[in-house]
């Protein structure tokens, strides 16, 4: 086997894959809590040119090994657009709850925000036309990140779960309070037709029973 070809292998898995993609695939993990499919789709075609680079039958093992680069640094791509979605998609969450359960976060973190949308949008315009932009998508994940960090360590997050149990509490108290107020309405409504009717009318029965059973269910409650 030509050694050349090993070492140029060597290089393309020491070089490009774990000096320059992995730390990027780690966070791109930790951030979307997933392996993504067409990162993984990426790394299998890089292997596959690598592998093929090494066969002995192979027609163009540089042309190989120019694949596997060419997938790799896709694969990076995608894991820095996946992980900038991520992590817009969970500050716009923060910034929900926060909102709900301290106030209106000030506009200047919003305005920073809709920069770094715009931006995003504008480089994945600029990769449709065929233009580089791994540089400008790891600045604008860094930018987003901060822009995390920053709204967490100005405003405490109250969290998916306690922010969802206060809004179920206040569902509840709301619903409650609205029952009460038709339990009382109907009291009402209803003595206030037996003073009015006579005492032997039809409604003054129907009256009498009602009352009979609300009175029933709250002493059951």
């Amino acid at each position: 086997m030509n050694d050349d070809l090993v070492r140029n292998v060597a290089e393309i898995i020491h070089d490009i894959y774990l000096q320059d993609f992995l730390e990027i695939y780690g966070l791109t993990i930790a951030i979307a809590e997933t392996h993504p499919e067409q990162v993984n789709n990426e790394l299998r075609n890089a292997l596959t040119h690598l592998a093929r680079a090494l066969s002995s039958e192979a027609d163009d093992p540089e042309k190989e090994l120019e694949s596997a680069k060419s997938h790799i640094r896709r694969a990076k791509r995608d894991c820095l657009k996946i992980a900038i979605l991520h992590k817009r998609d969970q500050i716009l969450g923060s910034i929900h709850r926060i909102e709900y359960d301290q106030g209106i976060l000030p506009s200047k973190l919003k305005t920073r925000l809709k920069t770094i949308e715009q931006k995003r949008r504008d480089v994945f315009r600029s990769e449709s036309s065929g233009n580089s932009v791994t540089v400008q998508l790891q600045e604008i994940l860094a930018d987003v990140l901060e822009l995390g960090d920053q709204i967490l360590t100005d405003h405490q997050d109250p969290g998916t779960i306690i922010h969802g149990l206060k809004k179920y509490g206040q569902w509840a108290f709301r619903w409650a309070r609205n029952g009460s107020f038709a339990i009382l309405f109907t009291l009402f409504t209803t003595w206030l037709g037996v003073i009015l009717f006579p005492e032997n009318s039809l409604f003054v029965e129907w009256g009498g029973e009602l009352l009979r059973r609300v009175s029933s269910l709250l002493l059951t409650e």
